[in-house]
Parts: structure tokens; sequence; C-alpha cells
């Protein structure tokens, strides 16, 4: 109600005008985004099509059958699941340097709990303060020695 009215401050229009002409581009928005969906399947379908008379069948990837497939739980949950039976980090998939997560998201994750709780002081004896001095440690070495001499 407010919006029309201010529109129609701005414009040539009456109040009942401006209902009107918002109506309208409402109607136009919906139809169009109909159009675009409407678009989206027949391309897929012609796609299909096309594989088909190649005579080749639209591939998919197979379904994952483990001990978490069953579950009712979210398909999120599902790979963060194994990425732990995989002792991988759950975010990122590279080899879990602590329980759940990579060195670069548990130093995330610590300093997102820090933030959280309003904490000030760094306890630098903790395990993502050694396991991030051990990684740059690691990246200098690296880059000390060269591809060569490793």
């Amino acid at each position: 109600m407010k919006a029309t009215r201010i529109i129609a401050k701005f414009t040539d229009l009456s109040v009942s005008n401006t209902r009107k002409a918002v109506a309208q581009a409402a109607k136009r928005a919906a139809k169009k985004a109909k159009a675009r969906a409407a678009s989206k399947v027949a391309e897929r379908k012609a796609r299909q099509e096309a594989l088909a008379k190649l005579g080749q069948p639209l591939k998919r990837r197979p379904r994952i059958q483990d001990e978490f497939t069953g579950l009712p739980v979210s398909r999120q949950r599902k790979y963060q699941l194994r990425k732990l039976k995989e002792r991988r980090c759950i975010i990122c998939g590279e080899p879990a340097a602590l329980s759940h997560y990579c060195t670069r998201h548990a130093v995330a994750a610590r300093e997102r709990q820090r933030a959280g709780k309003g904490r000030a002081r760094r306890y630098t004896n903790s395990r993502t303060y050694r396991l991030e001095a051990f990684a740059a440690l690691e990246d200098l070495t690296r880059l000390h020695l060269g591809p060569a001499n490793q």
C-alpha cells in the first residue's frame, strides 16, 4: 500500500493505476520465470533424445551403497560421515589432521569458537597451533630443499 503511494507520488499515475502497473509487472515476471523453466525442461529432453538416437544411454553416477545409504539424514551429513570414516576433513576432503578437520579447517574452527565465546587469550600450546607450526615448517623445508632434493 505504501509502496504504491510512493510510486504514484513520483510518477504521473494515480494510486489505483500504480497498483495495476505493479500487478502487471508481477504477472510478466512470473510468466518469464515459467517460460525459462519450460525451456530448461525442453533442453534436457532434447539432449536425452539426441543421446538415445546415437545409441548412448544417459549416464548416471552409480548409487553409493554403504552403511550410510539407508540412514534418515541429509545427503550432506552422509557425505560428512563417509569422510569421517575415511579419516578425511568433513569440509574439503583432505587428510584429517584432527578427528574431523584438516589443519586449515581446524584453525578456522578454533578461531570461530574463540570469536563466538568472546575469548581474547590464545592457548598457544593447543593442538591446532602445533599443527599450524608443523605445517609451516614442512612448507619451509619443501621450499628450501626444492623438488629435486626431496
